[in-house]
């Protein structure tokens, strides 16, 4: 991966100059408006001018004509002529002290290390500095001195200072970044080093300027292979890392322009939690990446999208890569999940070596299987990632993402334990039966009960289809494959969802469930007390049994005996108690799925017997 990050960075800071690496490019919408905006220190009359009137549309050159650099850690000298809007007084504490009388500024910091700014010292740019300095602070470049200076949806991703002043031989303003001794100070600052010639691990090779590997600013996810041993510096001594793990100062810009550049433009949702995708080219592949494959408009994906849900920008550029490179899928991708604060940064997640064909059939059959379900079903089914984060409740005052390991299993080719689904499954018709969902994060309230389970049943049907569709699926009691064509439309139901006998069996009980159900609710009976019956949490052999008994009592006491037969003899015919493999919670998902069940009818059929319908008509 840190070989297919260095050429995608290579490519990025081809052509833009030596400091393109230490530039923070902002992230523009297209629905928003930006502009510039010049502070002018007047040396000459002993004032700085903050003023709307200075203000400029954006244009895309500007955060490298005046120096947009990334952001310093809190406790490092400031050291900016430009800033975003948002923090105007980041300028203040770079030209003087700080209101608490805090030494951060650019003197303070080029005096007290002489020896290693030596060509910067007696510069214009230095001079420029002392005169400022000179002047002291002024409150006009306070946090809060730019709010209002634009209007609704609009924002000041650039401000800069200029001086003014005849000594300095600037009758008109000009920009600080501009004098000659600014960029002695950035090379001595970013690009200098105490670095030897030497061998880069990254590239591979001999390289110039080598040093350890370090990467500007709180929040670069390249940290991750330079400040542990656990990812992908596993076989590296911890107490030799700045041996062991260095690099050539153009390699290290490299990296941090690639991951700044997937950070901002590569960005998708996996249960809730914001991922960016990094690809992995075979080695063969790296030296035919173009430039256009990784340009801004290619290598892109709103942050919104949640993953397998929208997928047109990510197919373009998967279609990109595969005309320009011949690879055909032969290669793979990274999924880093993070979380922020805007300061630091933080991995929660790595789903990694993804083959991209894997990826690819995941989407296809997820379309796939969304239409089996909604034939079978005779209801609308999207079946992606996104629903299934939605069907594994997730409690609030919990710091695990149950919904995490289960995906990134998914995606990584892993088999996924089908009990453990049942067990999810079960927890979220208690979740609707107890009606907890405030204490769940992902969880709607539903107040048709019967709804709920008819909709959990269609979800987790589609998830067990679809892990069987890709040989993920195990630890079940669904068939191998499909059967031969029955007449009835549950067993053509059976047929199409691989039902063993055991589960047929159980079907069938909440087929006796509903008539029971169904009898009470036309007896006044809203709330269906048989559904009480359920132990949501598991039932057993002898529990099921035991509602077999209550299930026939019941329909002798609302008198549907008759309409209870069919079900409660095809029970009857496969349930076999002595080879019973099904577990507890399996078991409650079955008998739900046929009391949620809603066979296909014919108009006719519906006005002559629909009293047969499981679930109440809203």
């Amino acid at each position: 991966m840190l070989q297919s990050l260095a050429k995608i960075g290579e490519l990025l800071l081809e052509g833009k100059g030596e400091f393109t690496p230490i530039i923070n490019e902002p992230k523009i919408k297209e629905d928003a408006k930006y502009y510039t905006l010049e502070i002018v220190v007047d040396l000459d009359e002993q004032e700085v001018i903050v003023t709307r009137e200075n203000l400029r549309e954006y244009r895309e050159g500007d955060p490298y004509k005046y120096y947009r650099i990334i952001g310093l850690p809190p406790k490092s000298p400031k050291a900016y002529v430009c800033v975003d809007g948002a923090k105007p007084h980041l300028l203040s504490a770079s030209l003087w002290e700080t209101s608490e009388g805090k030494n951060d500024h650019f003197l303070y910091e080029i005096d007290g290390k002489a020896e290693m700014y030596e060509d910067v010292i007696g510069t214009p740019f230095y001079n420029a500095l002392k005169m400022i300095h000179q002047l002291g602070a002024r409150e006009s470049l306070g946090k809060n001195s730019l709010n209002g200076f634009v209007g609704k949806n609009e924002s000041i991703p650039i401000v800069y200072v200029s001086v003014k002043s005849e000594e300095l031989e600037a009758p008109a303003p000009k920009f600080l970044g501009a004098f000659d001794g600014y960029t002695e100070y950035l090379r001595a600052r970013y690009l200098g080093s105490d670095s030897e010639d030497g061998f880069c691990y990254v590239a591979n090779s001999a390289s110039d300027g080598v040093d350890v590997a370090k990467f500007e600013g709180r929040n670069s996810f390249n940290k991750i292979f330079v400040t542990t041993t656990i990812n992908y510096a596993s076989g590296f001594d911890k107490r030799s890392m700045s041996r062991n793990y260095q690099t050539g100062a153009k390699m290290n810009a490299a990296l941090s322009k690639a991951a700044a550049h997937l950070q901002q433009n590569m960005g998708v949702q996996i249960a809730k939690v914001q991922h960016f995708i990094v690809p992995q080219f075979p080695e063969h592949a790296l030296s035919e990446i173009s430039e256009e494959i990784f340009g801004k408009d290619t290598l892109q994906i709103k942050s919104s999208s949640e993953l397998l849900f929208k997928w047109q920008k990510f197919d373009d550029f998967v279609g990109n890569i595969e005309d320009e490179l011949q690879v055909d899928g032969f290669y793979w991708l990274n999924f880093i999940g993070y979380e922020s604060d805007g300061k630091s940064y933080k991995v929660v997640n790595h789903i990694r070596d993804v083959p991209l064909f894997h990826f690819q059939k995941i989407a296809i059959e997820c379309q796939d299987v969304s239409r089996k379900i909604a034939d079978v079903f005779r209801k609308e089914a999207t079946i992606n990632l996104a629903t299934l984060y939605y069907s594994i409740p997730i409690r609030k005052d919990s710091v695990k993402n149950p919904a995490l390991p289960i995906f990134n299993a998914l995606l990584e080719k892993r088999e996924i334990d089908a009990q453990e689904l049942f067990r999810h499954f079960i927890e979220l018709i208690l979740c609707h039966w107890y009606g907890r969902d405030a204490a769940y994060a992902n969880i709607t309230k539903n107040e048709n009960f019967d709804y709920a389970i008819f909709d959990a049943v269609l979800r987790y049907h589609g998830f067990f289809h679809l892990l069987q569709r890709l040989d993920q699926l195990t630890n079940h009691n669904f068939g191998a494959s499909m059967t031969s064509s029955y007449e009835t439309l549950e067993q053509d139901y059976f047929e199409r969802m691989n039902y063993s006998d055991p589960q047929k069996a159980l079907f069938y009980l909440g087929k006796l469930l509903g008539v029971i159900a169904y009898a009470q609710y036309k007896k006044g009976h809203k709330q269906k007390p048989v559904m009480g019956k359920i132990n949501y949490r598991g039932m057993g052999r002898d529990q099921i049994l035991r509602l077999v008994n209550d299930l026939m009592e019941k329909a002798r006491q609302y008198s549907v005996v008759d309409r209870a037969d069919f079900p409660l003899r095809s029970f009857n015919e496969l349930f076999n108690p002595n080879e019973w493999t099904i577990s507890e919670e399996e078991a409650v998902f079955f008998i739900l799925a046929g009391y949620s069940h809603r066979a296909a009818k014919s108009e006719e059929e519906s006005n002559q017997d629909d009293e047969t319908e499981t679930l109440t008509e809203e």
